[in-house]
């Protein structure tokens, strides 16, 4: 899991600039004001001594129309001797009036010169609909330094001036038409991003550009439809092509959901369930206030981390859910996923947010111990949809529980804004984290790389499991991180790793699917299967390390880059015995052998082809 190879090397260092001139164009406006001021009374400076030493009288508003005219006409040829002030003002004075008129000529014509653009545009990225979720996502892109084309149906839409500014192509027009689709130039894009508001219009939009490049001979485009159903979501996987499918003519269809990405993110980043680990250790309490879409996908996501965890849970993990329906969407929950009651101990807290039952909080607490009350609660998200109300609420359980030391995650729509008070720690606020989520899922990696972007998380996740559990610290080395701070070259690493697990179950006639329950159903590889794997996954690793420019040495050497397993899986030396130890390739069939675990964490299970 180590490689030199960056994000995007091309697009890094240009980067922070252009973000920061896209953010602060107006300070361009007064750089030409201030220079156009001093240039302006340079000039009236020059003409005020030349005119002296012509002796000459002049009156001041004669001198001041002079100083106006150098942006204009120029100087008068009639003056022969300039003083340094007029010789400097008569070339700068019309290079910013120039340059002025460009920039507003630019302005007014900004749209029109886009339109001219967008013929000659290839590699590019469409995104369907400009709501809150399309103009954040054109302004990621654009920032990472890819062009973006946006299809938006509504002409009067207050964002498309943004839009435009940041730098997007946009076409008002119907994506559902060819006319409009063929316009943004779908057959020379790379992906396309359907994020209209409606799962129905997504999903038709996606299908429909995928049918109409199909068999253009485009081996690049990736139609991906934005379904807000997390449930809905997982069964249209079922219509996804495999991960990888190298060499296929045409374009690819994919679905994601941000609430999966969220819960994912939100279980993973807090450790707890890894903290956990040990018989001596508390098992985990999360108390979910919101029963929602978001509180849906986190009890998911928790269950199957626990599951991955525990391997045969003997345990239960605790989950409380506070909502109006809690009783009705417990229930509800028990029933889609009939192996949650095996896993966990879920407890229905029916009762209204604003109410005074909520405001009192003694459902927080589970017992007293000499006359103090108790709470077991490890972890507290608040998944509300208003940004105001969810804070507040947060400010109530923090209150309420300002004696523990309990961190309380507030679901916010973006990162700033009344995420700034709790990012700001204002009033002792150490134990709440606003978790912006938008910010959060709506990012470049993980938006192009989908599936293989998770399952790249979830093998990082695993590693950084295993190494606290052999007592590591948090943030001890470079890969020791959560995964948003994980070097670029280390997040590569775990893509390629992704990558070549559907490859490698393709080799024994095996192939991936969403799963169905919170367990994946179970698959037992054979020992030639696991062997051949194993020898895939050392192949995977010696190429990334070759690559990176290591060779073969006796001893691992990080600065000369030697490495004494840079050798063939069957490879032998002179007296016929394997250059590969036997505790080398274990590393390798272990790998495999987690594999399905890698996979379950992600959503997916191995099938072998032709069962069920």
């Amino acid at each position: 899991m180590e490689k030199s190879k960056s994000d995007s090397n091309l697009t890094k260092s240009h980067r922070p600039i252009k973000h920061f001139w896209n953010n602060y164009q107006w300070m361009e406006w007064m750089v030409i004001i201030i220079l156009a001021a001093v240039v302006y009374f340079l000039g009236l400076w020059g003409f005020a001594n030349l005119f002296s030493e012509m002796k000459e009288t002049v009156s001041p508003l004669d001198i001041c129309y002079r100083g106006i005219q150098l942006f204009l006409l120029g100087l008068d040829p009639a003056f022969k001797c300039l003083n340094w002030q007029l010789e400097a003002a008569r070339w700068l004075a019309p290079a910013i009036a120039g340059y002025t008129a460009f920039k507003a000529l630019t302005v007014i014509f900004r749209e029109q010169w886009q339109l001219i653009r967008l013929p000659f545009l290839s590699k590019h990225i469409i995104i369907c609909g400009l709501g809150s979720k399309g103009l954040l996502m054109s302004q990621r892109f654009i920032e990472e330094g890819h062009k973006v084309v946006v299809i938006e149906n509504d002409e009067n839409n207050e964002s498309l001036a943004q839009c435009r500014k940041n730098g997007a192509i946009v076409l008002i027009g119907n994506a559902m038409d060819e006319e409009t689709l063929l316009k943004a130039r779908l057959e020379k894009a790379e992906h396309m991003f359907c994020v209209c508001g409606d799962d129905g219009i997504n999903a038709d939009v996606a299908s429909y550009a995928c049918d109409l490049i199909r068999g253009g001979g485009n081996k690049t485009l990736v139609c991906k439809a934005l379904i807000s159903d997390p449930r809905f979501c997982h069964l249209l996987k079922e219509r996804e092509f495999e991960l990888v499918k190298e060499g296929e003519e045409g374009s690819r269809l994919e679905f994601f959901n941000l609430f999966d990405y969220a819960a994912r993110a939100m279980i993973d980043d807090s450790l707890l369930f890894e903290k956990s680990m040990g018989a001596n250790r508390p098992v985990p309490h999360v108390l979910i206030v919101g029963a929602g879409k978001l509180g849906e996908s986190l009890i998911v996501h928790a269950a199957r981390k626990w599951m991955g965890l525990e391997k045969k849970p003997a345990r239960k993990f605790k989950i409380s859910i506070v909502d109006k329906a809690a009783r009705e969407n417990g229930k509800l929950f028990e029933h889609r996923y009939p192996q949650l009651t095996k896993l966990s101990d879920l407890t229905p807290l029916q009762m209204d947010i604003h109410s005074k039952d909520f405001e009192e909080g003694s459902f927080l607490f589970n017992f007293r111990l000499f006359s103090k009350r108790k709470c077991d609660i490890s972890i507290i998200y608040v998944c509300l949809d208003d940004d105001s109300f969810a804070l507040s609420t947060a400010l109530v359980l923090h209150q309420l529980l300002r004696e523990y030391d309990i961190p309380i995650v507030v679901q916010m729509d973006r990162e700033g804004g009344l995420a700034s008070l709790v990012e700001g720690k204002f009033h002792g606020l150490a134990r709440v984290d606003a978790f912006g989520f938008l910010d959060s899922v709506l990012k470049p990696g993980l938006l192009f790389h989908g599936t293989n972007e998770i399952l790249a998380r979830a093998i990082h996740a695993d590693y950084l499991k295993k190494e606290l559990a052999k007592g590591e610290v948090l943030d001890n080395k470079p890969a020791l991180v959560l995964w948003d701070r994980l070097p670029g070259y280390l997040k590569e690493s775990n893509r390629q790793q992704a990558t070549q697990m559907s490859k490698k179950l393709d080799a024994i006639d095996c192939h991936i699917v969403p799963m169905t329950g919170l367990a994946p159903k179970p698959v037992k590889f054979t020992d030639a299967e696991i062997e051949k794997m194993a020898e895939m996954e050392h192949e995977r690793w010696m190429k990334e390390k070759l690559d990176d420019g290591w060779k073969y040495g006796v001893k691992k050497d990080p600065v000369e880059k030697t490495h004494p397993c840079i050798v063939g899986w069957d490879e032998k030396n002179e007296n016929g015995k394997n250059k590969l130890s036997e505790a080398e390739k274990d590393k390798d069939r272990a790998a495999v052998r987690g594999m399905p675990n890698f996979l379950a964490e992600a959503g997916f299970e191995i099938h072998r082809r032709g069962k069920k």
